[in-house]
């Protein structure tokens, strides 16, 4: 059979344009679904900030739109095929030469990967180039910064009263601060003593414990404030805190606390309760973590535990009795050992 297809020049354009043309025909009676057409990153990323991220994350302002401001520029004018492995390793040396740290890029390339997975289900791209890199190391980056309990009391002393409680539920929850400013009454529950937190950094929902502290707490801001739906709103708007970080910064250096920012009260939350030996599973679902991985970074022993760790082995009873050091002859399971100092 022959078929004249109007507009061809060539009969390799003619096969193509039949080709097409049968396409079309089968996705309509088999019900095939048609390929969207193709797109660039930039125009990508408008749409997961617009149908994906605004619609499951509160905190889309602070991550997502942030780390978008970031990669836009780079990969905004490459389609979404463009977008391989070089190119995303290129992204990463420049980022690195800007003086980045590895954190913040694995945060960006993290949006990246989602980016993609999400346009995969949209039917934008056919695999995601973000699984084929390695995240950087970020060993060298993790901060060590945990609130002794002597600094806790100066800084809760030094604290104003309108985040003191907001310190309290952050040292005691491990909340974090978008998710305590913006806390309803109804997402507390009373009778069975729990804060649930419907949406979170990581898309979903945890329920958190109430301990005896932030209960009463709780109760007494409740008696105080409960005719709002936020627990604790701003009293000149009615609305939650954009921020507290300058009321934070002046507790914290009229309390003489070096080093110390609100994101750090997730990791002292952490570290008092591996410290007193809770698993880390759970430590991972009451901090809202998708991964163990994730969680693990939070995890730091205070200087002095470690101190005392160390310490066990001064404890220790000597294997051999000490009179070599004054004769100079040193016993036959020490010789390599002493071989070892002394060369």
């Amino acid at each position: 059979m022959r078929k004249a297809v109007k507009g061809a020049r060539t009969r390799a354009e003619a096969v193509k344009a039949l080709n097409a043309e049968v396409a079309d025909i089968l996705r309509g009676r088999y019900n095939f679904k048609k390929e969207n057409p193709e797109i660039t990153f930039s125009e990508m990323a408008d749409l997961f900030l617009e149908k994906y991220s605004k619609k499951r994350k509160e905190s889309w302002k602070t991550s997502d739109w942030v780390y978008l401001r970031r990669l836009n520029p780079f990969f905004g004018r490459y389609k979404l095929s463009d977008v391989a492995p070089l190119l995303i390793e290129e992204y990463i040396s420049e980022r690195k030469s800007a003086g980045l740290k590895n954190s913040s890029i694995n945060r960006e390339l993290s949006c990246l990967r989602k980016i993609f997975n999400v346009a995969i289900d949209w039917d934008h791209a056919a695999d995601n180039p973000v699984r084929k890199i390695k995240f950087l190391s970020e060993n060298g980056s993790l901060r060590e910064r945990v609130l002794r309990e002597d600094e806790e009391v100066r800084f809760l002393k030094a604290c104003s009263p309108h985040i003191k409680p907001i310190v309290i539920v952050a040292l005691n929850t491990g909340m974090r601060k978008g998710e305590i400013l913006k806390l309803c009454w109804e997402n507390v529950d009373f009778t069975e003593g729990e804060i649930k937190i419907t949406e979170s950094k990581s898309g979903k929902g945890r329920i958190i414990p109430l301990n005896s502290v932030v209960f009463s707490l709780l109760s007494v801001v409740k008696s105080k404030n409960g005719g709002s739906e936020y627990v604790f709103p701003n009293p000149k708007t009615g609305k939650p805190y954009v921020d507290i970080k300058r009321a934070f910064n002046s507790a914290r250096r009229k309390a003489c606390i070096e080093d110390f920012h609100f994101h750090d009260q997730r990791h002292v939350f952490a570290s008092r309760l591996v410290s007193n030996g809770i698993d880390l599973n759970r430590v991972r679902e009451l901090m809202g973590h998708a991964s163990i991985v994730t969680t693990q970074r939070y995890l730091h022993s205070l200087k002095e535990e470690k101190r005392e760790a160390v310490e066990i082995l001064v404890r220790k009873p000597r294997r051999f009795d000490n009179k070599w050091q004054k004769s100079g002859k040193y016993p036959k399971q020490d010789a390599a050992t002493h071989s070892f100092l002394t060369s």
